[in-house]
């Protein structure tokens, strides 16, 4: 698939998502997912699935698609996708779990400085949030 071709795509499921049309939006986002896009695309694809799930009010397939865009990236030390799904937990108040998430982000040898800086952050101010006053 060109680039063109990829990007009008990805902009035709995210007009899909804006006019509340998700499942349009989700076959295209699978269709994604089958293409010769690169893996760090699809995991980006699973992502943007996981996010129109959420909206869909399914949390349990929402936190499967940001596994499965987890796993695709983990091969190639990114980690987009799972310090996006440590939001989500947080903002589903599953805060332990996006605490346990957050910790092993901030333990992985191929996390930048400034990320770093930015999970102990987050992770900060979910403890305080979490811890009895």
């Amino acid at each position: 698939m060109d680039y063109q071709q990829y990007v009008e795509q990805a902009n035709q499921a995210a007009r899909f998502v804006e006019v509340g049309d998700f499942s349009a939006a989700i076959n295209i986002l699978q269709a994604l997912l089958q293409s010769d896009i690169s893996d760090i695309d699809k995991s980006l694809m699973s992502y943007n699935i996981a996010v129109v799930c959420d909206k869909m009010g399914d949390a349990t397939t929402a936190l499967q698609w940001y596994d499965h865009g987890i796993e695709m990236e983990g091969h190639y030390f990114h980690y987009y996708v799972a310090e996006q799904k440590a939001a989500y937990l947080a903002q589903q108040g599953q805060v332990s779990q996006s605490i346990e998430l957050y910790e092993h982000l901030l333990n992985q040898s191929f996390i930048t400085e400034s990320d770093k800086n930015r999970i102990a952050q987050n992770l900060e101010l979910l403890r305080r949030r979490s811890s009895p006053d």
